[in-house]
């Protein structure tokens, strides 16, 4: 491509690395795969490409066509473009793919149904929407790739692969090395989890990170002291175990009091409250459109031009040769990196004196923690206390020779150590600069502490997931953590493309809300309703069975003359098992329920896609030809 051409692209704007690309993508059609495909094309198209052609397989098309969406992507001198193919279960299940049966299978299910002491559908596209981020993250990868002289032409992923990162760190913690975890039992009878209910009917959500807030804020409460202590490991716990047995003296305190008076109580103790806000409120925020795109990119006001280009490597995959600096703790920053690193980047990681505290939380792995470990496999490390002088020049020089560098610090915290976008622009303005926060650059009024529990509240997330559960309230899987993360890298994906077309001195943020907003998709339009994705958890003789249809559909492909209301009854006389094979084999995705994600690394048609280091980690989602 001749420099005028590039100077020209540099100019349309950093957020569309992929203007003057052509998209043609052949839908799956009934192969559960709609959302994915939507997904995968709005973010592609948001980059800047243009769709050519979308439509269903020919009637040429073989069955190895027909089993995938298939994308190709094509630029100015591409030669015969990118291509990409997503599958739905990509070897890794058997008969028809549905997000329902990929959820109870792959373990998001169980994981899901902890903190209510039943497996449950998560009622939204979740696993579907990952896969479509790891198929787009692929795809800009591969495109890098060829921009820096790295020869790939295709991409091959499935929502499956992807799938196995979303519950990766509780297959971790329950393969470790040292006391591997069994699956936690959920609520007892003198036990409840999260959210509370205030005494005019206020759901909602507490969050501090801190125990002197969370004993100031009950104290004040009136709660019972007994409570308030037994309480505190498992509400702090949740992140990990996805399982919160709070007392239930605790929601019983919160119903004695008004929202407003329990919200005057948490401004005084230091600790969050958010109640959990309707789909119906969330729609008419000011930030909420269909089109907004879930990354922000920006370019620092008057960087010196870029002097270099760092030379393709000659590792495995399109980042052979880039190099990520993170200082990053908890979920959503440690897997955008790892994702990266899994694309061929090397990843260097800021931690503090002495490393991180959560390496040091069991179950081990060896010398390490197996749910730090799922997040940080891989990773260089470099302590550094940049609080001081010292240390903050320690991370300039690290980044000096960087390509990216990636924060998930607390707001004004970069601008406050001279950390900032505009100061790394000075030491290297090749860096792509990002952040993954919780709200965003620029939150619209006062938000409460953004964490994921939170964010599902106030987002409408929370809301979304209630419509197939007994009461309002959003899941302890963390959703929005890991969604985030995935966003994070494609942000950065996209940036170092945008890079490589001319754009300097990059920043791109992403949010927790951002993924929020992705999640929910189209039930942002006041005339979506709320109908939760198909899909049943059906018992049978030995187990349960799960299907992606409506009892209707299963009762006509059952033995014999069936109505909906025999199914139940009908599916105790055999085994999940059983149930399964027929209803595949007539075209209905089932699948026997993953009742601990401890064994999905020993099921057969799983093993390949674990490694193991201490514990089961799972391999990169990606193949590369």
């Amino acid at each position: 491509m001749n420099r005028d051409h590039e100077s020209s692209l540099a100019t349309v704007g950093t957020s569309r690395p992929l203007q003057d690309h052509v998209l043609h993508i052949t839908s799956p059609g009934e192969l559960g795969l709609a959302t994915t495909a939507a997904v995968l094309t709005g973010h592609l198209t948001r980059l800047g490409a243009t769709v050519a052609t979308h439509e269903p397989p020919g009637p040429g098309s073989t069955d190895a066509d027909a089993d995938a969406l298939r994308v190709s992507l094509h630029g100015p001198n591409s030669g015969s473009g990118v291509r990409a193919s997503v599958h739905g279960w990509g070897g890794l299940g058997s008969g028809p793919f549905s997000e329902a049966t990929a959820q109870a299978r792959l373990g998001a299910a169980v994981v899901h149904g902890r903190a209510g002491g039943t497996p449950r559908l998560l009622g939204l596209d979740y696993l579907s929407t990952v896969g479509g981020l790891v198929a787009a993250q692929g795809t800009l990868a591969v495109l890098f790739g060829e921009r820096r002289g790295i020869r790939w032409d295709a991409v091959e992923t499935s929502v499956a692969h992807a799938a196995l990162f979303t519950v990766g760190q509780y297959v971790a913690a329950a393969t470790a090395a040292e006391d591997p975890e069994t699956e936690p039992d959920g609520v007892t009878e003198d036990t409840a989890a999260p959210p509370f209910t205030s005494a005019d009917g206020i759901v909602f959500e507490i969050e501090t990170l801190s125990a002197q807030p969370w004993l100031d804020f009950w104290d004040a409460l009136g709660a019972d002291r007994a409570a308030i202590g037994a309480s505190w490991r498992p509400f702090l716990g949740r992140y990990a175990h996805a399982v919160a047995p709070l007392a239930k003296d605790l929601h019983r305190t919160t119903g004695r009091h008004t929202y407003d008076r329990i919200r005057e109580h948490a401004e005084r103790a230091g600790l969050s409250v958010c109640p959990l806000r309707t789909l119906h409120e969330r729609r008419s925020d000011d930030d909420v459109r269909r089109d907004a795109p879930p990354w922000e990119f920006r370019t620092a006001p008057g960087a010196p031009e870029p002097t270099r280009r760092r030379p393709a490597g000659t590792g495995p995959g399109p980042l052979s040769g880039i190099r990520v600096v993170e200082s990053t703790r908890r979920i959503q920053g440690p897997l955008a990196s790892r994702l990266l690193g899994l694309l061929g980047a090397e990843v260097v990681r800021i931690e503090p004196p002495g490393g991180d505290p959560l390496r040091g939380i069991p179950p081990m792995a060896g010398d390490c923690s197996a749910r730090f470990t799922v997040l940080n496999h891989g990773k260089r490390v470099e302590e550094i206390d940049f609080t001081g002088p010292a240390g903050r020049e320690a991370v300039r020089e690290l980044v000096t020779d960087a390509d990216v560098f990636l924060h998930n610090w607390a707001p004004g915290k970069a601008a406050e150590l001279g950390l900032d976008h505009s100061d790394l622009a000075e030491v290297n303005p090749d860096l792509v600069y990002a952040r993954a926060s919780a709200w965003g650059r620029d939150p619209s009024g006062p938000r409460p502490l953004g964490t994921d529990f939170v964010v599902q509240a106030w987002s409408g997330v929370a809301d979304a997931l209630s419509t197939d559960g007994p009461r309002r309230a959003g899941s302890l899987m963390t959703l929005l953590d890991l969604l985030g993360g995935h966003l994070a890298a494609e942000g950065v994906l996209a940036a170092l493309l945008a890079r490589e077309r001319g754009a300097r001195a990059l920043r791109v943020d992403t949010s927790l809300l951002a993924a929020a907003n992705v999640l929910l998709g189209d039930r942002f339009r006041p005339a979506r309703t709320a109908a939760p994705a198909p899909g049943l958890l059906l018992p049978t003789a030995d187990g349960t069975l799960a299907v992606g249809a409506d009892l209707s559909t299963v009762a006509a492909q059952l033995p014999g003359s069936r109505t909906a209301d025999d199914v139940p009854a009908l599916l105790r006389t055999a085994d999940a098992g059983y149930w399964s094979a027929l209803l595949t084999g007539r075209g209905i995705p089932a699948t026997v329920l993953c009742t601990d994600v401890g064994l999905l690394p020993a099921d057969p048609l799983l093993a390949a896609a674990y490694t193991t280091d201490g514990c089961a980690l799972p391999v990169s989602p990606w193949r590369f030809s």
